[in-house]
């Protein structure tokens, strides 16, 4: 209803004011109208009309896409390539955002024999990323992690902060196995669980033999230290494998045939993760005679 702007009464009465209140709410109508049609069009400071970017960017999206198919179809080798750099880029941009993401911490400390109390720090965030994280059918997958890239350097290095004496990577690889043994083993409560991410074996403090080797291959690699996984298929095990150091290939062999796998030229020393008790380079006799696949970490 339209009110008089001189007498506040209804539009009903005969006043001058009347159709210069109609005159004016009509404008106000006609100026809302023609900005809503206007809108998605209006020009900006430059006199140019506004770009949809949402759909320029969806469009540039497909396009990629159909250019990596395209060049699939002619040449496989190289959309394999382009397929890899995409990837890497996406992980690369994920990753950096994620690592700039707030987060609290959660201290965790490790009261290990021989080693004394080592502390770790871990970012809240990087828990609950792979806590639930879903599984994989590849090891490597667990090892390549991303976002976990910088913490297992700082992890690794608290591991061995207390043992200034180990510098060759045969010594610091028996500090990080005794650490990894120490962790409880779970026995039976994890039958067709996926593996742990290595964040949360570290985190939990336990995990099977998979989960265990695992996040041992992760704290070599942190220090460039070479490794392999070494699977045996018959007793549902997997342990780790180490490159033999020149000195002990010398005086060893008796060892080392015993014990080792000889893989692609060279010798490697079998870690068994489960518990202490195992030295680096031993191997447990009931999988000695096994078959080992030997897995590389890339």
């Amino acid at each position: 209803m339209i009110f008089c702007l001189d007498h506040r009464l209804p539009e009903l009465h005969s006043c001058t004011s009347i159709a210069k209140v109609k005159d004016h709410w009509a404008k106000k109508r006609y100026e809302a109208e023609h900005y809503k049609k206007q809108k998605p069009t209006e020009p900006n400071k430059n006199g140019k009309k506004r770009k949809n970017y949402k759909k320029d960017a969806v469009a540039i999206f497909l396009i990629i896409i159909l250019i990596v198919v395209a060049i699939s179809a002619f040449s496989p080798t190289h959309g394999r390539q382009i397929q890899k750099i995409i990837y890497e880029t996406y992980d690369s941009i994920d990753t950096a955002i994620f690592q700039l993401t707030p987060s609290k911490s959660i201290t965790q400390t490790y009261s290990i024999p021989n080693l004394g109390n080592i502390t770790i720090i871990f970012p809240e965030k990087l828990v609950d990323h792979y806590k639930n994280k879903a599984g994989s059918d590849n090891y490597n997958n667990y090892v390549n992690q991303p976002k976990a890239n910088q913490f297992f350097i700082y992890a690794s290095n608290q591991i061995l902060k207390n043992t200034p004496h180990a510098r060759t990577d045969w010594d610091k690889t028996q500090v990080l196995l005794y650490f990894v043994q120490s962790l409880e083993y779970e026995y039976w409560h994890k039958v067709n669980i996926p593996l742990y991410y290595p964040v949360w074996t570290l985190y939990y403090k336990r995990g099977l033999c998979g989960d265990k080797t695992i996040l041992l291959a992760t704290l070599l690699k942190a220090q460039n230290i070479e490794a392999v996984l070494i699977l045996i298929p018959d007793m549902f095990h997997i342990g780790i494998g180490v490159p033999y150091p020149e000195t002990y290939l010398k005086n060893n062999m008796s060892f080392i045939n015993k014990n080792g796998i000889y893989y692609e030229g060279k010798w490697y020393a079998y870690g068994e993760t489960t518990n202490p008790s195992w030295i680096l380079g031993e191997m447990p006799e009931d999988c000695i005679k096994k078959t080992h696949v030997v897995i590389p970490i890339y």
